[in-house]
């Protein structure tokens, strides 16, 4: 594989040659896919971990089927070294199902936290340049700056709900596994296949699910319990199905959080939220079956229900019961809810891709070195128009060659001056 620098240590000629070793060398003029999101792609592979195992499953979005992927372990995906055989793994894998790329989907359902933005950002129209600058330079938005920005990587979740206290907060993951995800883009690049990766969490997914998987009273606000292996978020909605608040309990090697009967009734109460109906969404395997009876202790007039994964849209004997977050990003937007009568939250979440956001993208660094989509059209219609030159030029020259020797080959050319005088 060529070895590629970033433009700005290039002077304009040598931008312009190394683009076009870009377009000689590589499929990027033609694979459209190099530019596309994992999710875009017609052929993917989920990845889920959540502490305990990782799931790997692949979707033919042509042939709507989910079967076995590539199998991995912790090990593995928390290891750059032991990326490389599995990168190589994937690749022959896609190429087995006659795929020209492969998105690599990563959900993360191992860690969950939030952090607060400053007081001074809590208005509606900052909204937008939060979103770009919780990437770009998180610090200058976070009320907490004692979390290094190298470490970890952060995404604004909006509050759309009218009365929320605050327009958004942030979702933090780590950056564990970016060294794996690079893995793979660099394997696609050694192989000229597109690899492309997504960090999603998952738990913003399972969000997703909510439309179909539940059916609260009408007018009456409720909770969602997303109870995974390592954590619990709460998810609190008015009884408009807009996302009031969310928040995270970490279990500390418990089942579930210690804490978690005082959190619901403390911020419920907060919210000024009346009996509301509590949904529980089992998502670490076995189900936890004091929960619901722990929660009735504290909303004894609650309608609490846990969720039968199997009663939804989401089961799919080829994917474990507690793992429907891959299955919930492939199903389209305007399926979300039968009734097609989405609350403003899931409208914007799906829509505006808010619970699908890139938690570990292309570092800017990398993502730089190569020539923007519309750059490789360009180059690539210059070689053409190059070549079409060359060849009217090639087409020119034969032509008046044949004219010279049809020219030659009529009589007139040989004619001779001693036969003229003798004629004469």
């Amino acid at each position: 594989m060529a070895t590629f620098q970033h433009p700005s240590a290039l002077n304009p000629l040598q931008r312009y040659s190394q683009a076009c070793a870009v377009l000689r060398s590589t499929s990027r003029a033609r694979n459209d896919a190099w530019y596309k999101e994992s999710l875009d792609l017609d052929f993917q592979v989920h990845l889920r971990t959540d502490g305990v195992e990782v799931v790997s499953r692949a979707y033919d979005r042509k042939a709507n089927a989910w079967t076995e992927g590539p199998s991995l372990d912790e090990e593995t995906l928390k290891s750059a070294d032991k990326g490389i055989a599995f990168a190589e793994q994937i690749i022959e894998f896609a190429q087995k199902h006659r795929a020209t790329a492969v998105g690599v989907v990563l959900h993360v359902a191992d860690e969950f936290a939030t952090t607060e933005l400053k007081p001074e950002f809590n208005h509606p129209g900052a909204l937008a340049d939060l979103r770009s600058t919780a990437e770009k330079d998180p610090a200058s938005i976070l009320d907490d700056s004692s979390i290094p920005p190298d470490q970890n990587s952060w995404r604004v979740l909006p509050y759309p709900a009218a009365g929320s206290e605050a327009i958004a907060t942030t979702i933090t993951l780590s950056r564990l596994y970016a060294p794996f995800l690079q893995q793979l883009r660099t394997a696609g690049e050694a192989a000229n296949f597109p690899v492309v990766t997504q960090a999603l969490s998952a738990p913003l997914v399972a969000l997703l699910s909510i439309p179909r998987s539940i059916r609260p009273t009408e007018g009456r606000p409720f909770m969602t319990v997303l109870q995974y292996a390592m954590f619990t978020v709460l998810a609190f909605f008015n009884e408009h199905g807009d996302l009031r608040l969310i928040r995270t309990l970490q279990h500390r090697g418990a089942r579930r959080p210690s804490n978690l009967r005082h959190a619901a009734s403390t911020t419920t109460a907060a919210l000024e939220f009346v009996d509301p109906d509590i949904f529980l969404f089992p998502l670490a395997g076995v189900a936890d079956p004091g929960l619901a009876a722990d929660l009735r202790v504290v909303f004894p007039s609650s309608r609490v229900e846990e969720v039968n994964w199997s009663a939804t849209p989401f089961f799919n004997k080829d994917l474990p019961i507690h793992a429907p977050e891959p299955l919930v990003v492939a199903i389209p937007t305007n399926s979300l809810a039968p009734e097609g009568n989405l609350s403003h939250t899931f409208t914007i979440f799906q829509g505006e891709r808010w619970a699908l956001q890139n938690f570990l993208p292309t570092p800017n660094d990398i993502a730089e070195i190569y020539p923007a989509r519309s750059e490789m059209r360009l180059l690539r219609a210059m070689r053409l128009i190059r070549i079409g030159i060359a060849a009217c030029a090639v087409l020119s020259l034969a032509w008046s060659l044949f004219g010279i020797i049809d020219v030659v080959r009529r009589p007139e050319w040989t004619f001779d001056s001693n036969e003229a005088k003798a004629v004469q």
